[in-house]
């Protein structure tokens, strides 16, 4: 839909722009393009707080298990950039997915147990 369209056709798009556009598209019930833009916003997301953020929209909106376990897998291999609050929302985001990581939840006990 033409509400959702890009500002400037073929300029790339931040990952929080893109989350943006995909809880907008989630409140509108336009799913197939929901999955479009938040698996566009997965692979772009390689800072800790664009993967966090990632899985906060997914886990608001999707229980998309595949994408959400993609973006843990790649926290969890930066473990230690990870600032607390990305900690706490992707820990928030599993649970609300119910989605158990063990590797994620076992750095998480090695770290603040």
């Amino acid at each position: 839909s033409r509400i959702f369209a890009s500002r400037s056709r073929g300029a790339p798009q931040t990952v929080a722009a893109l989350c943006r556009r995909a809880k907008r598209l989630a409140d509108v019930g336009e799913m197939a393009q929901f999955r479009d833009v938040v698996q566009q916003a997965c692979s772009r997301a390689m800072q800790p707080t664009e993967i966090s953020q990632v899985c906060s929209v997914l886990a608001r909106h999707q229980k998309e298990s595949e994408l959400l376990e993609e973006l843990v897998q790649k926290a969890v291999s930066m473990w230690d950039q990870l600032p607390l609050q990305s900690v706490a929302l992707i820990a928030n985001s599993l649970s609300r997915s119910r989605v158990f990581n063990v590797q994620f939840y076992c750095r998480l006990l090695e770290d603040f147990a």
